[in-house]
């Protein structure tokens, strides 16, 4: 499983904002499939240099739709999720707690993961 993570917003104690994070998930199965799907949607998009970040926000209402026409409605076993806070709203405390609470429930997963015997997933010859 592939696992991609992006963010928009400054993340900061301002007055004022909105922060997001988004992850996509993507199956090792269907993952070739989709980044043939996003790099020939990528290709067809004017202005586009190979290489270059294409930023969401500078794409019209009409390339978003046809992005998510062409790579997300058509894609398999994609999972997206979204998660936004305005930072404004608690004190940067409760956000470091937060990030420290959600890296001790990773490490207890993959504990029991290993305690389990669970296949490595990175593992090949299995």
């Amino acid at each position: 499983m592939k696992i991609f993570i992006d963010d928009s917003g400054g993340f900061s104690w301002t007055p004022h904002g909105v922060s997001l994070f988004c992850a996509v998930t993507i199956s090792d199965r269907t993952f070739d499939n989709i980044i043939s799907n996003f790099s020939d949607w990528k290709a067809r998009q004017p202005y586009f240099t190979s290489g270059a970040e294409l930023k969401g926000t500078d794409l019209s209402a009409l390339q978003q739709a046809t992005f998510v026409n062409s790579v997300i409605l058509n894609a398999t076993d994609l999972r997206l999720t979204l998660a936004g806070t305005k930072t404004s709203l608690f004190k940067k405390e409760i956000a470091e707690q937060y990030i420290k609470d959600c890296a001790g429930i990773l490490r207890a997963s993959a504990k029991l993961g290993n305690e389990t015997d669970r296949p490595d997933p990175t593992n090949n010859s299995v």
